[in-house]
């Protein structure tokens, strides 16, 4: 008597949900439906669906690496500020030149700074300069004699200073408040500068006539030295910090201080960050870690170093003789988690992240606490165990809401949107990214800048292959065997576009990708002598025959690597039937 096996038809398994890339170490047999063993080029739309990377073309070149980048207005005039080999540029205009080293760049009052572990340098639209420094005014309401008030400390910037005097009518030597100076540069009578007989020697400043009776009405300039410049020169990193606005700049990453911040203060009431008191630092834990990242959350800086974190605040207090002070103190936050990646924290959606050989969100920074950080990478773990971590470049693109962590020519996103992964893979090592006004630029090895495009198709010229694994899914049933036939594939309509689909089972491969496609009609391909009037724009599956046999698990493979098209899945649906049980 003959047996007939009997099988089991289901309703197809429909993936409407792409999930971003998995993996850890639970293996490709266990992923969630939607989720994925491989993405590369691919990325996830903030509601879930598979995309094609676009592409990017190149803007500017330098002759070197580039070390950093700087988008945005200064004025009225749109500039993009690099640094490469040597060399700062806006745009194909050369500007001036400093070490090649890692540089960091900021604006303050509309004028950028550029700090490189070696100077610091500036440049106000105009002209390119090393940072002078601010002038302190060290004491007023002197006497001719020099008994005054102090008022600002000394700037390490800069050897210069001056002091005020209120002249008594009378006297006609002026000592100021050192001797053995370098130069008495200038000599002030209500603004005007004097003919006046310099005493270096014991900082005395003669006038033939004395100046008239007056409340800080003569200033003198003098420099001694050339101040301790090195304490701010020998910084990588800047961090800008105030309350209801950016007041000071901390920087840090210095070799010979490792712990140690230095940041700036008010000259003359007013915010400068080319005026550093030689007291205006704070060390942070042991001095044989770096700190390696300042990030500004809310109405503190939070305080990265190689193995733990801390925290400042700003405080006014009121010294005993009655003058305000602002100070920083700093607290210990958590002792089990750091940041190797110096100056590559990012604010995302006010959650400090930090890497410390995993992704790190400080989901509370108010208290010391060892649960305060919350390790989110464990979906990619494997691939960041794989990478050298201190040579990551990271991005806050809050355009799409994406964390993006680039290594060489890797870059790992992290969509903060929808909690997905995926990765993309470029022709080039990344050195820099920054973004503005929603267009992202990245900087590489090979002294090139590239801007993003939605309009672009290919990484400069080399094309995009994109990339889509599934996990190997057992459509629920591990122990049964099962066939498919067909599967449907929606796609966005786009003028072109297309797909490759493809897979894998336990027992075989598909021996050839099958490719849908959609060309719409325009004037650029038409052909009246095949014109008809069936075009229909509308969102449709594709139906696929994809024969695989007798497979426990199931892997789908989507490609895509046209130089001159977007794809975007909308869902997949796998019809399949269920067979006898897996031998």
């Amino acid at each position: 008597m003959a047996y007939i096996q009997q099988t089991t038809q289901a309703i197809p398994t429909t993936i409407e949900k792409f999930l971003g890339l998995n993996i850890s170490d639970t293996g490709e047999t266990n992923l969630k439906l939607g989720e994925a063993s491989k993405i590369k080029n691919f990325r996830i739309t903030k509601d879930y669906k598979l995309q094609k990377m676009n592409g990017y073309s190149q803007v500017y070149a330098g002759a070197g690496a580039i070390r950093a980048q700087w988008v945005g207005k200064l004025g009225n005039a749109s500039v993009h500020v690099f640094v490469s080999d040597g060399k700062v540029y806006n745009k194909t205009t050369e500007l001036g030149s400093l070490t090649d080293d890692v540089t960091s760049i900021f604006e303050f009052n509309q004028v950028l700074y550029f700090l490189n572990g070696h100077e610091y340098k500036k440049w106000d639209g105009t002209t390119f300069s090393t940072v002078g420094g601010y002038i302190p005014l060290v004491k007023i309401s002197t006497t001719p004699q020099g008994v005054g008030t102090d008022y600002e400390p000394i700037n390490v910037l800069t050897g210069s200073k001056h002091q005020t005097f209120s002249a008594d009518g009378t006297s006609t030597d002026f000592y100021i408040a050192e001797q053995n100076v370098t130069s008495i540069d200038s000599v002030l009578v209500d603004g005007v500068e004097a003919t006046v007989t310099k005493d270096a020697t014991n900082g005395k400043v003669t006038f033939s006539t004395a100046p008239a009776q007056g409340v800080d009405n003569v200033d003198i300039y003098w420099t001694k030295g050339s101040g301790s410049a090195t304490q701010v020169t020998s910084n990588y990193f800047a961090q800008k910090y105030g309350l209801a606005s950016d007041t000071r700049v901390f920087v840090y990453g210095n070799k010979t201080a490792k712990n140690r911040i230095y940041f700036s203060d008010l000259g003359n009431g007013v915010p400068n960050v080319e005026y550093f008191p030689a007291t205006n630092f704070i060390d942070v834990g042991s001095s044989n870690e770096f700190v390696t990242d300042i990030s500004r959350q809310y109405d503190r800086l939070i305080i990265s170093k190689e193995t733990e974190t801390y925290y400042a605040t700003y405080e006014q207090i009121t010294d005993i003789e009655g003058n305000s002070i602002i100070t920083f103190p700093t607290y210990p936050l958590n002792s089990s988690h750091g940041m190797v990646a110096k100056g590559q924290g990012q604010l995302l959606d006010n959650y400090v992240t930090t890497i410390d050989g995993s992704i790190v969100q400080w989901i509370n920074t108010q208290s010391k606490d060892e649960r305060n950080a919350e390790i989110i990478s464990q979906r990619v773990q494997e691939w960041l165990n794989s990478k050298d971590l201190t040579k990551a470049v990271t991005l806050d693109y809050q355009e799409l809401k994406e964390y993006w962590l680039a290594i060489d020519n890797q870059v790992m996103i992290y969509n903060y949107g929808n909690s997905t992964y995926y990765l993309l893979e470029f022709p080039v090592n990344v050195t820099s990214l920054c973004d503005y006004e929603g267009t992202i630029y990245m900087g590489a090895s090979n002294g090139k800048i590239y801007e993003f495009d939605d309009s672009r198709y290919t990484y400069a010229g080399t094309k995009i292959k994109s990339e889509w694994e599934s996990g190997f899914y057992d459509f629920e049933l591990e122990y049964r065997r099962k066939t498919m036939r067909i599967l449907w594939i929606t796609l966005k309509p786009e003028l072109k576009t297309s797909l490759k689909v493809n897979y894998i089972s336990d027992r075989d491969a598909g021996e050839e990708d099958k490719e849908i496609s959609i060309l719409s009609m325009t004037f650029a391909n038409l052909n009246f002598g095949n014109m008809g009037f069936d075009y229909n724009a509308t969102v449709k599956p594709f139906k696929i025959k994809l024969k695989a046999k007798k497979f426990t698990f199931l892997k789908l493979i989507l490609t895509n690597e046209k130089t001159d098209e977007r794809v975007t899945v909308n869902s997949i649906s796998i019809k399949k039937n269920y067979g006898g049980e897996t031998k």
